[in-house]
C-alpha cells in the first residue's frame, strides 16, 4: 500500500475554498468629447474677463464724454423754441418783464439794461461738450457776452446732409455802430465712433450788410426760428420793427453755411440793394 503525500496547501487556505477568478476588465465611460477645451475655458475665463474690462476702465472718461455728447447732440436734434417766443427784444417794459418773469431764460445783454436775450440750456449743454470749431470766428470790435438763440435744431442741406444747427444773435461792434451779429454753429454729429466736427461762421448777407443795425437801434423784436416741415433745409425767423412785422429766412447750405436774408417787412428799407428775395 503506497503511502503518497498530498501536496501542502498554501497557509490561510481554508479547505474547500474556491479560488477566485481572474480579475474582471473595468470598463472604463468614454472621455466626454471637447473636456479639454472645457478645460481651458476655465483656466482663461479670468483672463477674458480681464482683457474685456481693462479698457473700458482705462477709455471710461472717453466713453462717458462721447455717451453725454450723444445724448445732448439727441436733445438738441429734436428741440423746438416754443411758437413765438421772444428771442432778443430791446423795449425795456418788455425786457424788463421778461427777465423778472423767467430769469433762468432770459437775462441782459448790457449790465442791467435792454435788450433782453433768450438762452437756450439745451445749446448750451451741447456747445460744452463739442469740440473747438474748425476755423475761428472773424474777430469783431465789441460782442456781448450773452447771444440771445434764435434757433436749435436738425436741418439737412440740399444734398441731405444731416446737421444740427444753432442760429445765435449778439450786440457787436462800438457804440457809434452798433449791429446784430447773426452767427450760425453748424455741427456734423459724433457717432459711436467719429467725433462731431463744428463749423462757426457769421451768416451772409445779413451780417455784411448795415441793415441789421436797425435792430439794434429802433424798437425790434425777434421771435424764434420755426423750421419749414416742407423744406428741411429752411428756417423761417419773424420779427417786429418800429410796430411793424417781417420775415427773416435762413437756409443751411452744402458747404455746412448759414444763408441769412431778411424777405420782407420794414427792416428791408435798410437793406438796400443788398436785399435779395427768397426764391426759394
Amino acid at each position: 500500500m503506497s503511502t503518497g503525500i498530498r501536496g501542502r496547501r498554501p497557509a490561510g487556505t481554508l479547505v474547500g475554498a474556491v479560488s477566485a477568478p481572474a480579475a474582471a476588465q473595468l470598463d472604463y465611460a468614454p472621455t466626454p468629447r471637447f473636456a479639454a477645451a472645457r478645460r481651458w475655458a476655465r483656466r482663461l475665463a479670468p483672463l477674458l474677463v480681464l482683457a474685456f474690462l481693462l479698457p473700458g476702465v482705462y477709455y471710461r472718461r472717453p466713453i462717458a464724454d462721447r455717451a453725454r455728447l450723444l445724448q445732448a447732440q439727441r436733445r438738441a436734434a429734436a428741440h423746438a423754441l416754443p411758437p413765438d417766443a421772444v428771442v432778443l427784444v430791446n423795449d425795456p417794459a418788455v425786457a424788463a418783464r421778461l427777465v423778472a418773469d423767467r430769469p433762468d431764460r432770459y437775462g441782459y445783454v448790457w449790465p442791467n439794461q435792454p435788450p433782453a436775450a433768450r438762452s437756450e440750456p439745451v445749446w448750451a449743454e451741447l456747445r460744452a461738450l463739442l469740440p473747438a470749431p474748425a476755423a475761428a470766428l472773424p474777430l469783431v470790435k465789441r460782442v456781448t457776452n450773452a447771444p440771445a438763440t434764435a434757433f436749435v435744431g436738425e436741418l439737412r442741406s440740399p444734398s441731405g446732409n444731416r446737421r444740427l444747427v444753432a442760429l445765435d444773435l449778439y450786440y457787436a461792434g462800438p457804440w457809434s455802430s452798433v449791429s446784430i451779429d447773426f452767427r450760425a454753429t453748424v455741427v456734423t454729429p459724433a457717432s459711436l465712433f467719429a467725433p462731431a466736427v463744428v463749423r462757426a461762421t457769421r451768416c451772409e448777407p445779413i451780417t455784411t450788410t448795415t441793415g441789421t443795425f436797425a435792430f439794434a437801434v429802433r424798437r425790434s423784436t425777434i421771435l424764434a426760428g420755426r423750421p419749414n416741415p416742407a423744406d428741411p433745409t429752411h428756417v423761417t425767423i419773424p420779427y417786429h420793427l418800429d410796430g411793424a412785422t417781417g420775415l427773416i429766412d435762413a437756409h443751411l447750405e452744402d458747404d455746412d453755411t448759414l444763408t441769412v436774408r431778411v424777405r420782407s417787412g420794414p427792416a428791408t428799407r435798410w437793406l438796400g440793394e443788398h436785399q435779395i428775395p427768397d426764391s426759394r
